[in-house]
């Protein structure tokens, strides 16, 4: 039986432009980030005051359900609806997804 004959592939090394290997942002995106830092800022200043003045510190998410969901058909995507739900601190079953979220936001804002 004959041996085959092995031959190493020639590859090319690809070349990156320093444009392409890390993107600009652009001014829309400056914007985005700061207004999400604030609303992040805000929330966490709600839950301080109402915790200082003894108050359940509580906040309010959009409901991430079938039902919260509307079909837009000019952009066609699917929307998030107005419905929102509590999560406050000393409800023994939300009390995790509160710290959850605190936690979660604090990771986004340090972004």
């Amino acid at each position: 039986m004959a041996k085959k004959k092995i031959t190493k592939k020639k590859t090319s090394k690809k070349t990156t432009t320093k444009a392409a290997a890390t993107p600009r942002k652009s001014v829309v995106d400056k914007k985005r980030d700061a207004a999400t830092k604030k609303k992040i800022e805000t929330l966490a200043t709600s839950v301080v005051k109402r915790s200082m003045a003894q108050k359940e510190p509580s906040f309010e998410i959009p409901t991430r359900s079938i039902s919260n969901m509307t079909y837009n058909k000019k952009k066609r995507i699917l929307e998030m609806g107005t419905n929102t739900q509590t999560r406050s601190l000393f409800n023994l079953g939300q009390s995790r997804k509160f710290m959850q979220s605190l936690l979660l936001a604090k990771g986004c804002r340090d972004l």
